[in-house]
This record gives C-alpha cells, sequence and structure tokens, in this order.
C-alpha cells in the first residue's frame, strides 16, 4: 500500500507542479541539464549534475522517492531549495553524494549533504566517512575548453595583461566551509583538459585531450589567437590554429620539464613545420598500433585475416594534393625510421599484418612510366620481439606476396555512425518511418584496382553515446560497442531497433536479398 501511494504522490508532484526530478536507479536525467566529468581510483566514473537555471526538486530511485524523504515544516515549505547531486560510480559500488541549497527568508543560504550507496534494487543512507573509505584517489574533474559552464569546485579568477583579458582557473579548497581534504570531502584536482569542437596535435597524431591533469588552466587572446596554457609545474602553451581548413590545438610553446623535452621539442618542430613548408606537405606515418594519424587525412582502416591483425594506410583522396606519405616510422620502438619512399614513388599506401609471432609491413606504390601509373611493392618484416625490420628480396617477396593473398579476404571493421573510409560505401535506406543503413564493398579503390575478392565486412560497431543511463559520456569517451563480429559479408543492412533498455543500443543485421 506504501508503494502505491509513494507512487501517486510522485505522479501527482510531477503533473501537478511540473517537478524537475533525477532517476538514480535508471540514471535518468532531464532534457537541459548539465553533467560535469571526471575519474577517480582506477576506473572510477565520476558526475556532478546541475540544472540551470531552473533547478533539481526531486531525486527518485525507480518508483521511490529517495530524497527529500519526509515533509517539510511549516517554517520551511515556503522556503526555495535546489538540488545538485554527484555520482560516484567504480564498477559495482555506486553512490551518490546529494547538495542541498535552501533559501531563507533572511535571503541567507543553508548548505546540507546527504550521501546514498545505491544498490541494483534499494538504496541506504552512508556517512560521508563511509563513502571516503571508497575513494582512494584524487577526484580528477575534467575541464571542456570550448563549454560556457564551469564545475563549481573550479575558482575562477580574471587578470589583465597588455589590454587582453586572461582567465585563470584553479580548484578551490573548499566548498561552503567543507574542506576538500580527504577528510570532510573527497580531494579534488583538475583531470582532463579538452576542448569538445577541436582536437590537438601533437608530434605526428591528433589526440583528444591537451593533458590528463594539472594544476592550473589560463586562457586568453594572443594576436588574435586563441591560447590555453596548462601548468603542472611546467608549462604547456597550446594555440588554436587552422591546418587545412580545419582548427586544431597546436603545441607551440616548449616545456621546462627534461622528461618531456623530446616528444615536445618534436610537436613544436612539426607545427614549425607545416606553417612554413610550401606546396605539398611531406609527412610522416607512424603506424604505431596506439596512434590514430587521421589529423593529415589519413586514413586508417583496421581489420583481421585469418590469425593476423591488418591496417591499412593512406593518404585521402581529398588531401592528396596537400600532402604526401615521405617517411614511415614506429614510435613505438627504440629504431624509429622504418622506410623512405622514393622522389618518385607516387600514392604510397602500407599494409600491416601482426600475429603473436610476425609483423609484415607491404609498401605499395605507383611509378609515373610513358603509359601511366605502374603498381611497385617492396616488404619488410621482423619477428616479435625484434627491433629492427629486414627488407626481403624480389624472390622472398614474391613468395610472402602469394602467402598474402592466400589469407583473403580481409574483413575490415565499420560503425555505423561514422563516413565510410575508401573501401565501402554507406547509404540511407527509407521505409515509411524506419531507418537503414545499406554498406557495401565497393567494386575498386581509388586507383583503379579490383577489391571485391580482397576485402569484406568483418565486425560491425556502434558509437554508444551514454555512459550511464541517459547520461552522456564526454565527447572523447564515446565508446565503440560491437554489434555483431566477424560478418564476412560483401554488403549488409543495418536496423536500429528501439528497445527499453536504455542502457544500450539495439541493432539488426540482415543481408540483402539478391
Amino acid at each position: 500500500m506504501t508503494s502505491i501511494i509513494t507512487i501517486l504522490t510522485i505522479t501527482l508532484i510531477e503533473c501537478v507542479f511540473g517537478v524537475i526530478y533525477v532517476d538514480l536507479k535508471n540514471f535518468i536525467v532531464p532534457n537541459g541539464v548539465n553533467v560535469f566529468h571526471g575519474r577517480f581510483n582506477s576506473n572510477g566514473v565520476y558526475k556532478l549534475i546541475i540544472y540551470q537555471p531552473n533547478s533539481i526538486k526531486l531525486v527518485k530511485f525507480g518508483d521511490c522517492i529517495l530524497f527529500p524523504r519526509s515533509f517539510v515544516s511549516k517554517a520551511q515549505k515556503f522556503l526555495d531549495y535546489k538540488l545538485a547531486i554527484e555520482l560516484f560510480l567504480d564498477n559495482s559500488n555506486k553512490f551518490a553524494l546529494i547538495h542541498k541549497f535552501t533559501s531563507n527568508l533572511d535571503s541567507s543560504f543553508t548548505y546540507q549533504r546527504f550521501s546514498f550507496k545505491l544498490n541494483p534494487d534499494c538504496f541506504t543512507f552512508i556517512t560521508i566517512d563511509q563513502l571516503l573509505t571508497h575513494i582512494e584517489t584524487d577526484v580528477f574533474l575534467s575541464f571542456d575548453v570550448s563549454s560556457n559552464h564551469c564545475h563549481p569546485f573550479l575558482k575562477v579568477t580574471t587578470q589583465m595583461l597588455n589590454e587582453n583579458e586572461i582567465k585563470l582557473y584553479s580548484i578551490t579548497d573548499r566548498f561552503y566551509n567543507v574542506k576538500f581534504n580527504g577528510i570532510e570531502a573527497p580531494k579534488y584536482s583538475i583531470g582532463s583538459v579538452y576542448d569538445s569542437k577541436f582536437s590537438a596535435a601533437v608530434c605526428y597524431n591528433k589526440i583528444d585531450v591537451l593533458t590528463s591533469s594539472c594544476i592550473k588552466i589560463a586562457i586568453f587572446n594572443r594576436n588574435s589567437k586563441k591560447i590555453v596554457q596548462i601548468d603542472n609545474g611546467f608549462k604547456l602553451e597550446f594555440s588554436l590554429r587552422k591546418f587545412l581548413g580545419v582548427k586544431y590545438w597546436f603545441l607551440t610553446k616548449k616545456s621546462t620539464d627534461p622528461v618531456h623535452d623530446i616528444r615536445i621539442h618534436s610537436a613544436i618542430y612539426l607545427y614549425d613545420m607545416i606553417h612554413s613548408s610550401p606546396g605539398v606537405l611531406p609527412i610522416v606515418l607512424d603506424i604505431s598500433e596506439n596512434i590514430s594519424p587521421d589529423l593529415y587525412g589519413i586514413e586508417k582502416v583496421i581489420g583481421m585475416a585469418d590469425e593476423w591483425t591488418y591496417t591499412l594506410y593512406k593518404v585521402k583522396k581529398s588531401h592528396q594534393k596537400d600532402y604526401a606519405i615521405r617517411s614511415v616510422v614506429e614510435t613505438s620502438t627504440n629504431v624509429n625510421k622504418i622506410y623512405t619512399p622514393k622522389e618518385n614513388d607516387q600514392h604510397l599506401y602500407v599494409e600491416v599484418l601482426r600475429n603473436d609471432s610476425k609483423t609484415m609491413l607491404f609498401m605499395f606504390s605507383y611509378v609515373k612510366e610513358d603509359l601511366g601509373l605502374k603498381l611497385k611493392y617492396e616488404i619488410l618484416q621482423k619477428s616479435s620481439g625484434e627491433e629492427e625490420y629486414t627488407k626481403l628480396n624480389e624472390e622472398q617477396s614474391k613468395v610472402a606476396m602469394d602467402e598474402f593473398k592466400k589469407i583473403y579476404p580481409i574483413k575490415i571493421d565499420v560503425t555505423v555512425e561514422e563516413e565510410p573510409n575508401s573501401l565501402y560505401e554507406k547509404r540511407e535506406l527509407y521505409n515509411e518511418e524506419e531507418v537503414f543503413h545499406y554498406l557495401s564493398i565497393k567494386e575498386t579503390n581509388e586507383l583503379g584496382e579490383n577489391i571485391t575478392e580482397k576485402y569484406r565486412i568483418g565486425n560491425v560497431y556502434g558509437l554508444y553515446q551514454y555512459e550511464v543511463g541517459n547520461v552522456e559520456s564526454e565527447e572523447y569517451r564515446k565508446k565503440k560497442t560491437m554489434i555483431e563480429g566477424n560478418i564476412n559479408k560483401k554488403e549488409i543492412i543495418i536496423k536500429k531497433v528501439e528497445i527499453e533498455d536504455i542502457n544500450r543500443e539495439k541493432y539488426e543485421i540482415y543481408e540483402p536479398i539478391n
């Protein structure tokens, strides 16, 4: 009977008074809410939920009221209040810290905190001390350079320098007289600094974050350029500049920290080279497995072929007039430089095969002759544990190429929400209110080579935008989830299906009927 009354009470409150609420069982937040992100422990996820200019008035746990639990007194019933909610999610350990701000009749504020442990089907009140036993590190608050909103635990000050306004951001040491000392509350630090609108360029790679942690951040303009200066005991300075029509954060000033000197020196050298090189820009391709080289329009295609992992690197057709690959390196090894194409080699593309015992590099390029372009290839290999690659002679290369073709087809990864690469195409098909994605391997690549027998669609992924419930992830942390693996088809149709479980996407995959 009590639960029926509770459900009716919630329904009445929502319908009559239009109360803005958060559901902490299903992690449902209202539209327009501000969510600030962070990390703690090894894999802990942190969120702060605030609704402005309106305010959260109610916290639910499924069909139950989690907060406030009791009716207010006569003296309090005319007092306005608002709620902010911190979530600490670490595998099966889930906690909520609710902050209540009450406006008193004398225009003062009363600040209170309430902490809860969130179990799958129930919740329990806990003390701050009990909460803190589960937080073993600082809580690292993410900072979005492009956001107009700032986490309330960040202190913002403004200075003027040469008629330019400088905004300085650092962690405050307390909040409403509660000290961030690990005793009264968690310790907080600035964590990942990123820009949700623009990526950063460091060395030969496009990266998502400017730094993983720091002490202070300064944002200002210099010579009409937006600057972000990061202080972590040493200073890094990023400048927002255009490169091939796209804005990136370039690392433009060197740190005094010797640990970072090599990496940062390379980044600044690259920046200077980009802005001083006329004509076609010579690009260094890094084939290290953890590198994402699409800063320079380098296409990276991942797949599987028998027992091998497969990666294809090539300059996108739209950028072939702007730059060319003139060196291949592997920065994850001590012997960085692997291959330098000849001056008259054109349209270089690199195919990498890796398994537990060997890595093989297939370097394909075209040489201009009287009758047109002629395809040539060179093959390098190294065994597991070796640093240097060995170039195969002509006879060895022919044997290796024949063996390579025997493991066809190569099954490439595709992601529903991403633009197709040069090996497959995507079209949208409509049927009344339903939308279908039609994906198919192309007949030829950009240079006219037939690829219908070489490639198939392998693993199909979806880009999952939510971290919990309908609480979105930070843009750069959105995860790919496998819809179906090892499909091995030339063409497929994908349909998105609406399901009740908001914590995951549902897709159906069909093979077209010819």
